[in-house]
Parts: C-alpha cells; structure tokens; sequence
C-alpha cells in the first residue's frame, strides 16, 4: 500500500463519521421533540476515547471488510425505514470498521466493547423505544405511590402522571423516560469500563444496569413528589426537576462502580490488557 493510499484510509473515515453522525441527528430532531440537553450525549465520544487509552496503531492495516458490509445494510435498511436505532447501529459498525482496520489487533479486541458506549451518543432509544419510555415512567410513578403510606400524603397516579395533592406533574418532571433511561444506562456503562476495564463483559453488567436504572429513576421521582409535598406544586418548575436528576446521575455511578468494583462474577476477564503503551 502506499503511503498516500495510507494516509487516505485512515484520515477519511473520521470526517465521513463526522458527517454521517450529524444526518443521524438531524433525523432524530426530525421525528422526535428532543430536549436542548439532548446532545449532551456526544460526550459519550469523548469518554469512549479516554477509556481507551492508549489507542494503538499499526502501519499494517489488515480485516474490516465485514464490519463495512454490515454497515452498509444497516445504513440501507436504516435509510428505508428512517430509523435512528439502524442508522445508529450503522455509524457504530462503520466506526468499528475502521478501528478494526487501523489498530493493533490486541488493541482492538480489548476496546471492541467500547462501541457500545460509543453507540449511547445518539438518541435512538428516545426517538424509537416509545414503548419502552413509556414503561419506564409508568412503572416508576407507580412507585410513587409508596408515599401513600405516610399520613397526610395524598399520591395517585394514572399511567404515566403522578398526582400529587391533586396537582399532577407532567412526565417529563416526574421522570423523562427514555431520555433519562438512556443517559442512566450511558453513566453506568462508563462505570463499567472505568471500574473494570475496556474489555469488561457487557451482558450481566447491563442487565444490573437496566434494573438499578429503574431503581434511580423511582428515587427521582419520589423526591420530586417530595418536593411538590413540603414546597407546593412550583418546585417542579424549578431546580427541584434537574436537582432530582443530578441525584439519580450521581447515585447510579456511585453504586455501579461500588458493584463492578466488588462484583467480579458480573465482569470477568476485564482487566486492560497489557504491553499496549507502544506501538507497533
């Protein structure tokens, strides 16, 4: 290969990512009323590279032909179907093609499962999981209903709205679905990796995560009950929402990194592998 053909396979991908990436988002904005803090997700990039350190490359490119052909078809039926989540799943294979093409092989297979994280950088569990969101908050209002058994604690809900001293707080205030499900599941995966490893194994891990997601949210909206219960409907409309959320961020890394710390039998065959300090 020559040194200018080298240099174009590695140096085009990343634009052609940047570009790709922004359709991706445009579409979500297009078919979903996503909040301004949305793209607070494209932090997940940024992590992905942290926890990878050292990224080790190699001047002799090998493989990431079928990581491309599954890009393409999920590109293709994403574009058919304008769906977030395959044109997600296509911008993750596609940056999976050129990571497998580009870094040593033992660097890659220990920051493969980084994608999954990297793929956390797009809403396409807002924008295409309605059901799921919707489950999400109405199963965590219902746990609302715990407070009915303090006296003087006047809590019903319906679906997906919690009813607090006959005021009812809107979803959005009582728990922001998937939006909050997404970015709880995003800090619990960068708990994972920073506990254990970027090569720590994903499947008992997320489904812990799934469920302690679940749990922080329940904590969420209690305090915003709580809050509506001593300072009156207004404190929903005011820092009390995003204070409650800062709690179940902070609490769902504070436990998963208490977890993946202790746990082993969650996350085995984690550990970063060695002698990637140079490269090849």
């Amino acid at each position: 290969m020559t040194a200018k053909r080298q240099f174009v396979e590695l140096a085009l991908p990343p634009p052609l990512l940047a570009v790709a990436g922004t359709a991706v988002w445009l579409l979500a904005f297009a078919q979903s009323d996503l909040t301004p803090e949305a793209p607070l997700l494209l932090l997940c990039l940024p992590v992905v590279w942290w926890l990878g350190r050292p990224w080790v490359f190699t001047s002799r490119p090998a493989g990431g032909g079928g990581w491309l052909v599954a890009a393409g078809c999920a590109a293709a039926a994403g574009c058919v179907c304008a769906s977030v989540t395959l044109l997600t799943l296509a911008w993750t294979l596609l940056l999976g093609a050129w990571l497998r093409r580009w870094l040593a092989p033992a660097c890659f297979r220990s920051r493969a499962r980084l994608l999954a994280l990297a793929s956390g950088a797009f809403p396409w569990l807002l924008v295409d999981g309605n059901w799921l969101g919707w489950m999400f908050r109405s199963t965590g209002v219902a746990a609302a209903v715990l407070l009915e058994c303090f006296p003087g604690m006047h809590v019903k809900w319906e679906g997906a709205i919690l009813s607090v001293k006959g005021a009812s707080i809107p979803p959005d205030a009582a728990g922001v679905g998937l939006q909050s499900l997404q970015v709880l599941l995003c800090v619990g995966l960068f708990a994972l990796f920073r506990t254990r490893g970027p090569s720590a194994r994903l499947i008992g891990p997320l489904a812990f995560l799934v469920v302690l997601a679940w749990l922080a949210n329940i904590l969420r909206i209690l305090a915003v009950a709580l809050l509506v219960l001593t300072f009156g409907h207004d404190a929903v409309n005011g820092i009390g929402t995003d204070l409650g959320g800062l709690v179940a961020l902070v609490l769902m890394f504070w436990v998963a990194t208490l977890v993946f710390d202790r746990a082993g039998f969650l996350c085995r065959n984690d550990r970063p592998a060695k002698g990637l300090t140079s490269p090849r």
